[in-house]
């Protein structure tokens, strides 16, 4: 898996645009807030087409995925910042996960890779007599 930074491809301010090695193009973000004791990371991916716009699933519904991860302040101070942003970016991307406890199992519940391929799945009865 891999991806490129785009910069000729409109955004959200506070957006990057990364085209996966498939060809999407997702519109990254991570936010960070400060709560009590910890800082939360609020990593954010949707699929846009060249434009800009959201890319739609088979239901008409925004393609993305969002990625809420809080850290110890201490944590975060000692590993620095931008380390776990970009970690926590990359998740989304569905890179591979660099931090101890993030199998791959709890990354697939963040990647937006596995939300492109699921985009094309029409919701509904299968027709049993169709597939037996």
């Amino acid at each position: 898996m891999s991806y490129t930074k785009r910069t000729d491809v409109s955004c959200d301010a506070g957006e990057t645009v990364c085209q996966l090695d498939t060809g999407e193009l997702v519109a990254v973000r991570c936010d960070i807030d400060v709560q009590d004791d910890k800082i939360l990371f609020r990593a954010a991916g949707r699929v846009i087409d060249e434009t800009g716009a959201p890319a739609l699933d088979y239901a008409g519904r925004a393609i993305a995925r969002s990625f809420p991860f809080p850290v110890p302040t201490s944590v975060a101070t000692a590993e620095g910042v931008d380390v776990i942003a970009r970690q926590c970016l990359m998740c989304i991307l569905g890179e591979p996960g660099t931090r101890p406890g993030w199998n791959q199992s709890f990354l697939d519940s963040y990647n937006v890779r596995l939300a492109i391929a699921a985009a094309s799945v029409e919701p509904g009865p299968v027709d049993a007599g169709a597939v037996l």
